[in-house]
Formats: C-alpha cells, sequence, structure tokens
C-alpha cells in the first residue's frame, strides 16, 4: 500500500471519527441542550423556576420522556407531574402531517384559575387567546397546509384543582383517553373515555366521535354516581338553599355541530336521592325522584339562541314531605307522584297520567290534626302555557277526608293559617326579582308573560268516596257534621268564556244516612255569580241542625226529620228559590217565651200536622242579595212565617167551614201578634145565650183539638160597644155597668167551656179562660185563640 493511499485511509478515519465524536456528543448533550431550552422558553412566559429530574430523548423514535417535572411561578401553586412521554411520527412529517403517536401524563397536579371575565389562567399565565401577537401570527403562517393528529393519548391521574371567585373545585381525573384523532381522517371516528372523581361523585364517560367531519358529532354514555347535590346551591335564589341530597345518572348523548347550529340529544335516566330544599323556615324533603326518557336541545350559534328544547318521558316521585321549624308534624306530606312529561320549547309543557298517591296535609299544631287526606289524585292531563295558561282535562279524587272548621267570623281559620305559612312574603318576591339582571327583568318574554292574564281551563273534576267533617263554631255549642260524598262532578271551567255554565252534580249523605242530591249549572266566573239548582234532601235528621235553624225559627228542635225539593235561581243579584218541605214527627220548644212571634210559628206547625205527624209546606224565598238591608236568616223567617200564615188559614178554612179561619180584623190582629186567634164564638147583644149556629161551630173546633192532642185553646169572653150600649139602655153606668159587663163576658167564656168539656170530651187541662175586656170588634162573644 502506498503512502498516498495509507494517508487518505488515515484522513477518512479521523474525519470518521471526529463525526462519530461530534454526533456522539450531539446526542449526549442534547437532552441537556432540550431541557435547558425549554426552562429559558417557559421561565422567559414568566415562570419562576422549571425543574425536572431526567429527560430522555430518543429522536430516532422521535420520543422525549421527562420524569419528575416541577413549574413554579411566583405566588401560584406548582405544576408537578411524575412522567411525561411524548412520541410523534417523523414518517408524517414529510406529508405536512403533524403526528402525536402517543402522549402520556401521570401524576398530573395543577390549579387553573378562573377569573370574573371567564379567562383560565395555569401558574398565572394567560390563556392562548387572550392575546395574539404579530409574530404569532407570522409563526402560524409556517404551518398552512399542515394537518394535525392524536393517535393516542393517555392521562393517568390528575389533580386539578378549579378556583373560581366564590368557591374552589378539587377534581380528581383517574383516567383520560383518546385515540384516532386524526383531520385528515373526517370520517375515521375518534374514542374517548374519562373517570372522574369529586370528592364523592364519580363521572364516567366514554364515546366516539367524528371532530373533522363537515358536520361535526359526538356521541357515547356518561354515568355519574353520588352527586352532591349542595354544590349547586350557590346557583339558586338567595331565599332557598339545597341542605342535602345526592344524584344519579344514566345518559346516552350526542352532539352535532353545523355551521351556525349545535344539536344535543340524550336518553336515559336521572334520579335525585334524599333531597332537602329550605326556604326561611320550609324544608322541603324528598326520598327519591327520578326523570327516565329523551330530551332535545338546539342552539344557533350565531344568533346566541335556543332553537329548540324538548324533554320527554316518566317522573316518579317517592315519600315527599313539607315541614315547618315550628311545628312537630309535617304540614304536608305524599307517598308517591308519577307522571309523563312533555315538554315543547320554553312555553308550553304537558303533564299526562299525573297520578299522586296518600296525599296528607296537617294543621299547624304539634299533634298530628289532619286537615285533608287524600288516597289519590289523577289528572289524565294537565298543560301549562305561557307560564300562566292551565289547561286541566279530567281531575279525579278518590276517598278524600277533609276537616273544614269555620270560627266565629265564618272562616276557615287553619286552612288560612296554613296557607299564610306556606305562600312566599313580599320579601322573597321581591329579593329573586333583584337577583335577576335589569336586562333579564326587561326582557320582551318575561314582560309578555307578566302582562299576560291568567287563564284555567278545567274539562271536569270528580270526587268520590270522600268525607267532609265541618264544624262550625259560630253556634254554642258549636255544629258538627259529616258530609259523605258518593260522587260529585262539577265543570267544565274555562276563565276565558265567564259566561259558560258549569254542570254540577253531588250524591252525598249527611250522618250517613241523610241523602243529599244537588244537580244543576253554575256560572261562578261572572262578576254576579249565576245559578240554577235542584236540591233535594231525604231524611234529614233536624235536632243536630237545632244551632242553624234556632235563630231563625227561635226555637229549638227536639226531634224531627225533613225531606225537601228545593229550587233556586240567581241571575243579576235576584234570587228565586222554592221549596217543598216535608216535616215529619217535629217537635219545638220556645227559646225565650217573651219573643214576639214565637206561638204563631209553633202553633202554625201544629196546625198544619197530619195524621201521620206530618207537615207539608210550600215555601218561596226571593230577594236581592246585592241589597245592603239582605239578611238570609231574615229573609227566610218571613217566608217561613208567611208560609205558616198561609198554611194554617187555609186549613183553619177547611176545617171549620163555613165559620172562617183565622180572625183578621187588622187592628186586633196587631194587638194580638203572636196568637193564632179563631173567629169568635157569637152571642147575641147584651146577652149571655149563644146564636143558634154556635154549637155546630164548637163541634168543629172540637174535632180539631182531638186531632191536635198537642194544642192548647184559650177562650176569651169580651164585650163590645154594642153590649155597652144594650145595658145602658137598661140603665145601668159607670161602675154598675162594667161590673155587669164583665159579668156577662165571664158567663159566656164559662158556658163554652162547659160545653167542650161536657159534649165534646176535651180534656179541662186543654182550656184555660181569660180576664174579660173590651174589644173594638163588630161581633160579640167569645175569642178562641191558640
Amino acid at each position: 500500500m502506498s503512502f498516498k493511499n495509507t494517508f487518505v485511509i488515515k484522513t477518512r478515519f479521523k474525519v470518521l471519527m471526529t463525526l462519530v465524536l461530534v454526533t456522539l456528543s450531539f446526542i449526549m448533550l442534547l437532552p441537556w441542550v432540550v431541557e435547558k431550552t425549554l426552562q429559558k422558553v417557559l421561565i422567559d412566559q414568566g415562570l419562576q423556576s422549571v425543574e425536572v429530574a431526567e429527560l430522555d430523548l430518543d429522536l430516532w423514535a422521535g420520543e422525549i420522556r421527562i420524569t419528575e417535572g416541577v413549574l413554579q411561578a411566583q405566588h401560584q401553586p406548582p405544576l408537578q407531574f411524575r412522567e411525561l412521554l411524548l412520541r410523534i411520527s417523523w414518517s408524517a412529517l414529510w406529508q405536512k402531517r403533524l403526528l402525536v403517536e402517543q402522549l402520556t401524563l401521570k401524576q398530573l397536579q395543577l390549579t387553573a384559575h378562573f377569573d370574573e371575565s371567564g379567562n383560565i389562567r395555569v401558574l398565572g399565565l394567560p390563556t392562548p387567546n387572550e392575546s395574539h401577537s404579530a409574530a404569532e401570527s407570522k409563526g402560524d403562517s409556517l404551518f398552512d397546509g399542515w394537518q394535525v393528529g392524536l393517535q393516542q393519548f393517555n392521562l393517568q391521574g390528575l389533580a386539578l384543582t378549579l378556583k373560581t371567585p366564590q368557591q374552589t373545585w378539587p377534581l380528581v381525573v383517574d383516567s383520560l383517553q383518546l385515540s384516532n384523532v386524526l383531520s385528515w381522517q373526517t370520517s375515521q371516528q375518534m374514542q374517548f373515555a374519562m373517570q372522574l372523581r369529586y370528592q364523592q361523585t364519580r363521572w364516567q364517560m366514554e364515546g366516539q366521535g367524528q371532530p373533522f367531519a363537515d358536520v361535526r358529532s359526538v356521541n357515547g354514555q356518561l354515568q355519574l354516581s353520588d352527586l352532591d347535590l349542595t354544590l349547586a346551591d350557590s346557583f339558586l335564589p338567595k331565599s332557598l338553599s339545597l341542605a342535602a341530597g345526592q344524584g344519579q345518572t344514566k345518559l346516552d348523548w350526542s352532539v352535532k355541530q353545523g355551521q351556525e347550529t349545535i344539536e344535543l340529544d340524550w336518553k336515559g335516566r336521572i334520579s335525585v336521592n334524599d333531597l332537602q330544599l329550605q326556604r326561611d323556615d320550609l324544608s322541603l324533603a324528598n326520598r327519591d325522584f327520578s326523570w327516565t326518557g329523551q330530551g332535545q336541545l338546539g342552539f344557533n350559534t350565531a344568533l346566541s339562541q335556543l332553537t329548540d328544547l324538548a324533554l320527554t318521558g316518566q317522573v316518579a316521585a317517592n315519600q315527599l314531605q313539607l315541614t315547618s321549624a315550628g311545628v312537630q308534624q309535617p304540614l304536608l306530606s305524599m307517598e308517591q307522584a308519577g307522571f309523563g312529561i312533555d315538554l315543547q320549547g320554553m312555553n308550553q309543557i304537558t303533564l299526562s297520567e299525573l297520578d299522586l298517591t296518600q296525599l296528607q296535609l296537617n294543621a299547624l299544631t304539634n299533634q298530628m290534626v289532619p286537615l285533608w287526606v287524600a288516597k289519590s289524585i289523577n289528572v289524565d292531563q294537565l298543560q301549562l302555557s305561557e307560564s300562566n295558561h292551565f289547561d286541566i282535562g279530567h281531575l279525579v279524587g278518590q276517598e278524600w277526608q277533609m276537616a273544614i272548621q269555620m270560627n266565629a267570623q265564618q272562616q276557615p281559620q287553619q286552612w288560612l293559617d296554613w296557607l299564610n305559612t306556606v305562600k312566599p312574603g313580599k320579601a322573597t318576591l321581591s329579593a329573586k326579582a333583584a337577583e335577576q339582571p335589569e336586562s333579564q327583568l326587561n326582557s320582551p318574554q318575561l314582560t309578555a308573560a307578566k302582562g299576560a292574564p291568567f287563564s284555567l281551563k278545567l274539562e271536569v273534576f270528580e270526587l268520590q268516596d270522600s268525607v267532609v267533617d265541618l264544624e262550625l263554631l259560630q253556634y254554642q255549642p258549636s255544629l258538627q257534621k259529616q258530609l259523605q260524598i258518593k260522587s260529585l262532578t262539577f265543570g267544565p271551567l274555562n276563565t276565558q268564556q265567564p259566561t259558560a255554565s258549569s254542570n254540577v252534580d253531588l250524591q252525598a249523605s249527611v250522618d250517613q244516612y241523610s241523602n243529599v242530591l244537588v244537580t244543576g249549572t253554575v256560572s261562578p266566573l261572572l262578576e254576579k255569580i249565576q245559578t240554577k239548582l235542584q236540591v233535594t234532601l231525604k231524611g234529614v235528621d233536624l235536632h243536630s241542625f237545632s244551632p242553624i235553624i234556632e235563630p231563625i225559627l227561635a226555637h229549638r228542635i227536639q226531634s224531627g226529620s225533613l225531606s225537601s225539593v228545593s229550587k233556586i235561581q240567581l241571575a243579576q243579584d235576584q234570587l228565586t228559590s222554592e221549596h217543598q218541605l216535608t216535616l215529619k214527627g217535629l217537635s219545638l220548644t220556645e227559646r225565650d217565651s217573651s219573643m214576639t212571634g214565637l206561638s204563631s210559628i209553633k202553633l202554625g206547625l201544629n196546625l198544619l200536622r197530619d195524621d201521620q205527624d206530618q207537615i207539608a209546606l210550600k215555601i218561596p224565598i226571593n230577594g236581592d242579595v246585592a241589597s245592603p238591608n239582605f239578611e238570609i236568616k231574615s229573609v227566610i223567617n218571613k217566608a217561613l212565617l208567611k208560609t205558616l200564615k198561609s198554611g194554617t188559614k187555609t186549613y183553619l178554612a177547611l176545617t171549620l167551614q163555613p165559620y172562617g179561619s183565622l180572625y183578621l180584623a187588622a187592628d186586633y190582629a196587631y194587638k194580638k201578634l203572636g196568637q193564632v186567634v179563631l173567629q169568635p164564638v157569637e152571642f147575641a147583644v147584651g146577652q149571655t145565650t149563644w146564636l143558634d149556629s154556635m154549637p155546630d161551630y164548637l163541634h168543629k173546633v172540637a174535632e180539631m183539638l182531638l186531632n191536635k192532642p198537642q194544642l192548647n185553646m184559650k177562650l176569651c169572653g169580651f164585650y163590645t160597644a154594642q153590649d155597652q150600649n144594650f145595658w145602658q139602655q137598661k140603665g145601668l153606668k159607670d161602675e154598675a155597668l162594667t161590673q155587669k159587663l164583665r159579668e156577662m163576658a165571664n158567663i159566656r167564656q164559662n158556658s163554652v167551656k162547659a160545653w167542650l168539656i161536657d159534649h165534646e170530651d176535651i180534656d179541662v187541662e186543654r182550656l184555660s179562660t181569660c180576664q174579660p175586656e173590651l174589644e173594638p170588634l163588630a161581633e160579640t162573644g167569645v175569642l178562641l185563640s191558640m
């Protein structure tokens, strides 16, 4: 080998060794260079220090691995990770594709701050979209036409602390996996999966999607367990607070994004356990609540508004209680509730087959005093639209028990106290309004809702097999009655058609056996209520109603039953009614015998009593209910007295004919008000002998007394001006004249009494006589009164 060749070989060897040494030095120093460069770049961005335990670089594999990294900024919690692995594809670069084949992060700890503007800062550094420099824009242009992709991303153990001005959220991401996120394969399905924890709450989400398609779409499954609902307390109005509750969710969902639209669909189940809401002294507790169904939401990104909102499904709830801090017993409880829900947009919601069971409403006492107990309430359809239009279909109540206690002012005080306790106060409403932004308060939708009138439409209300316990405290003793409702039907009712009539049909009983039937129509929405009803009562026991009837009749009822048919019509405040009454076994006692008019009522009833101890009356009751002088007690009293007078007159006319009936001389009737006075037994003027027809008249009077054993009779002999003239012509005057007239009148009444006892067998205890007096009457003789 020549020297020249040897020199060339040595030279080439030296060059090769130099290149090898340089390459080895570069390879050995490159991790250090990369580490220092990375530290400098991050420190230039505002970090205080950047530390890593080890940085491994494999250029041939396109892989970098960093372990035990700590990034520190001044006055900020550090960002730490145990391991970061990044591997890129060199071959993809030739196709202008930046492909990350693998990105793995383990045990990452970081804190993110959300400011009031919604910006996110980590280590105090601004997010990339907060500012864009010209240099960045120029640098970005270098990558025009490039495509990006992520083959596999794996995050294992992320401790993320989210801080807002109001609250701190410590989140733990156990795992986050992404794969096949490739911008050049638009039809390729990317996959993702995540497991996240917040305190006791666990989130699991997995799915797939096409993020680079013309219409981007993502779908998957979301499962959430043990969600602490108190986290949502800050989102509620200040008047409400979430004291407890746990949520569970299992949903299939999908999102599609077009050029200007976003569509979200979901299907599955959402449930809440042990929910407790509080407002002031009230607390609402619910053991479990669930919704199962599907929903859809559409949003226009260009207009920033909802274009579609739909929600359908089934809702179920169990064991609901409303309590007050000052009362030991719950104000309201419900065993179960279930219904179908159909929400179409923000202005209409429909509930179908609403079924509520075992409801109980209690009075505000520390002891259990139920005001209302309902076995069930069912509504086939309930629709709420425009926030103030209610459309209720067929509402059915089964086996209700209601207790109504009316105080001395005739008000259901226990019910009013209950309503005052649960209704929101003015301060609460004002506080809610104050919390809303001014733009929302003045929005056209809200303004329209506030200005729109309330509307209610009810197809029919039906109540079956129910009981109403009524106590009236305005009477002494208080009146207690039980109304047993076999069936009650009412409807339709429509506030937009106030002139339309509602049908009423009631079949009930009082105290179990006394039947009550009510049929007809009523227009309750008119300014002046109109009714047309027929009320039928059968076998109503009257003695227990004595506290009500006593002020009207001024008599106490000892015994008796009532059957009646009443036709009642009210129109334009004019009451027109007719009542056909049948009284059986009626027995009255006078409340105060000194009151004027008592005897006429009692005697009138006794005179109308037939041989089967029945009294039939037909009483019209009419009047102007709008008149300030209208008082129902006075109207009934006058109508009853008028009916008794007319009936008594008719009875006596038939019984005593042809001798007349009630003695109706105006002056005398006024003087003797309160007594039933018959036509007198006529005597010859100035004599003690009666007219020839009088024995026949007395026989008819005796028959009436024998047929009416409860009646007693007064026999009052009297004298008149004709008698005075007769004896004055005989020469009597002054004291002698008066003495003669009184003796004559006394003989007359005693002769009538003797006749009734001796000839007609009338018991002496039923007859009484009077002190003779001068009477301004046309006839002279003996007055008969009862």
